[in-house]
């Protein structure tokens, strides 16, 4: 695949994360998420362990439809273009640019 196609792919995938990051907020997924957690921990309502099993199983769904469009965000996708170019120079010569920037060659 050619660089400019994989870079119409990526452009294409981060389009469709955020139109579904979108819905997802709007759909109002966590928060009924963190509203059935709450619901489980407020100590004054009496729940059965049907209602309790039923509410962990909901909030463990929209979990997973959370987690599968939007996956953890600690990893990036990096794309890079350009290069680097090498280039050769005598001890000598990179002692003289040090000096001439006013550092001591002999710290380095």
């Amino acid at each position: 695949m050619t660089t400019a196609g994989h870079s119409r792919a990526n452009e294409n995938k981060r389009i469709r994360q955020e139109a579904l990051r979108e819905q997802l907020s709007n759909g109002k997924h966590v928060e009924h998420v963190i509203e059935m957690v709450d619901k489980i921990s407020r100590l004054e309502d009496e729940l059965d362990a049907g209602q309790v099993n039923r509410l962990k199983i909901a909030s463990d769904l929209k979990m997973r439809l959370i987690n599968k469009y939007l996956p953890d965000l600690k990893q990036s996708e990096v794309e890079l273009q350009g290069g680097i170019t090498a280039v050769d120079k005598t001890r000598a010569e990179l002692e003289a640019r040090l000096r001439a920037a006013g550092l001591d060659p002999e710290a380095y």
